[in-house]
């Protein structure tokens, strides 16, 4: 009897992709903090990382950063750019079109398989708030969400807005 071992794997994009510059990001492990990431204006990368923790970070320790590496930890954090699975995640969102960091900062970066998320620098939020606001966009309505945040937005008020999540409903089966 032969046994056929094989592995597969999605390929991230580290294509760039539009980012407000200056930007800090921070790394978790629910709530362990593991990285700092600081982008300069210049695409310059600066980080620096728990050394008390033996959970694995997702970016190169032995090596300087490049804004490379910084895109593609970000897409590796969200749903793929493919047919099948974007317009629907897209819609659930709120959103338009494919653009990574406008999706991160809906989803934070969680996953489903395992606890890592990324907090934008300003953000005042834990693994349990993030986690809660990754859920919304499935469990609530876009009318309840647009409630629930309205005094907690992290975007524009022209993203909550009923008329944003046009069609949700119907493509939900709701």
């Amino acid at each position: 009897m032969k046994i056929i071992k094989a592995n597969s794997y999605l390929p991230v994009s580290g294509e760039p992709f539009s980012l407000p510059l200056p930007l800090k990001l921070e790394l978790y492990y629910s709530n362990i903090l593991l990285c700092v990431y600081i982008i300069s204006e210049d695409g310059t990368v600066d980080f620096t990382y728990n050394v008390n923790t033996d959970i694995p970070i997702l970016t190169p320790v032995h090596r300087k950063l490049k804004i490379e590496d910084i895109y593609f930890l970000i897409r590796s954090r969200i749903f793929p750019d493919n047919p099948y699975i974007a317009p629907a995640e897209l819609m659930r969102l709120g959103l338009s079109k494919y653009e990574p960091y406008d999706i991160l900062l809906r989803t934070h970066g969680i996953l489903q398989n395992d606890c890592y998320w990324l907090r934008p620098g300003d953000e005042d939020i834990d693994y349990t708030g993030a986690m809660e606001y990754y859920l919304d966009f499935y469990r609530l309505t876009p009318e309840q969400r647009a409630e629930k945040y309205r005094f907690k937005d992290t975007g524009t008020a022209e993203e909550y807005k009923p008329e944003a999540f046009e069609g949700i409903e119907s493509f939900l089966g709701m």
